[in-house]
């Protein structure tokens, strides 16, 4: 289960990578604050706190993954 959530913390973080390139990046780009740069944010964010209360709450995960 530790290796799921570290694989999960994996998954959250790429979208603020792409946020501070496209904050750094020198040619023309989309500001901070618009839809193609919030979408992949928070699409990943609820995705991943889905998965994360899932494995947190689950019993068939907790059963599978005896600590």
């Amino acid at each position: 289960m530790r290796c799921f959530k570290v694989e999960m913390a994996f998954f959250m973080v790429p979208p603020f990578i792409e946020i501070g390139w496209i904050a750094v990046a020198p040619w023309s780009r989309p500001p901070i604050v618009s839809l193609p740069v919030l979408l992949p944010v928070g699409l990943s964010l609820a995705l991943g706190a889905v998965w994360w209360l899932y494995v947190e709450r689950s019993r068939r995960v907790q059963v599978t993954f005896v600590a």
